[in-house]
């Protein structure tokens, strides 16, 4: 009986993070194509929140197989998103001065 609950626990814990990254990923493919349809270019800051998304799924499915064998490949994984986020942080940073420049400028 214990074996089919946890054998449950983990269908509803792998369902439950497919469905919580498509809906991450839908977000992200949304408002990536929203903004292309406004500017006619795609920022890259959504391309870092695409491969963000990437790893984190490529984590939460192969997790016991990372834990299990070579922790450094674990390690490098999450030291990436960290990287990549602030990546992301700088750039929007950067994006929002230099905005503010340029319409500062115009007037």
């Amino acid at each position: 009986m214990k074996d089919k609950i946890d054998q449950l626990g983990d269908i509803l814990i792998k369902t439950f993070h497919i469905v919580g990254l498509f809906v991450v990923g839908v977000t992200i493919v949304w408002s990536a194509t929203h903004e292309y349809f406004k500017t006619h270019k795609i920022p890259v800051i959504f391309l870092i929140f695409i491969t963000i998304t990437v790893i984190t799924r490529f984590l939460v499915i192969d997790m016991k197989s990372l834990m299990a064998g070579d922790k450094f490949n674990l390690l490098v994984m999450v030291v990436s998103i960290l990287i990549l986020f602030v990546t992301a942080g700088v750039l929007r940073f950067t994006e929002k001065n230099i905005k503010l420049r340029t319409s500062t400028r115009q007037q």
